[in-house]
Formats: C-alpha cells, structure tokens, sequence
C-alpha cells in the first residue's frame, strides 16, 4: 500500500503532532497545496457554517 491512494482519496500520513501528519496528508493529496498559511484572510464565520471542501483552510 502506497502513503497515497488517490483513486478513493485516502492518504496516510505520519507526523509528531496532528498538524504535522496533517499537512503531510494535505499535501500528498492534492499537488497545488503547500499546506496551512497562516496569513491569507481572516476567518469568516459564513464560510465555517457551510460544509466545503476548503473548509479545512478557512
């Protein structure tokens, strides 16, 4: 089993802390995410409400 299985959208990450294995899985997903950055908007609250995929980033 490979750490990405991309036809079901599964990956499997190993980190130290739950942020660490959660950008590894984050980028091993998805080739255009470099992961969390802190500094690309404020939060909106709308946009927590709403179930999204990029929720995730807000």
């Amino acid at each position: 089993i490979g750490s990405s299985m991309k036809s079901v959208g599964e990956v499997m990450a190993i980190g130290r802390k739950f942020e660490e294995a959660f950008q590894k899985a984050l980028r091993m997903v998805d080739e255009n995410v470099m992961g969390f950055d802190p500094y690309i908007k404020p939060v909106d609250e709308k946009e927590l409400e709403e179930p999204t995929d990029k929720r995730t980033f807000v």
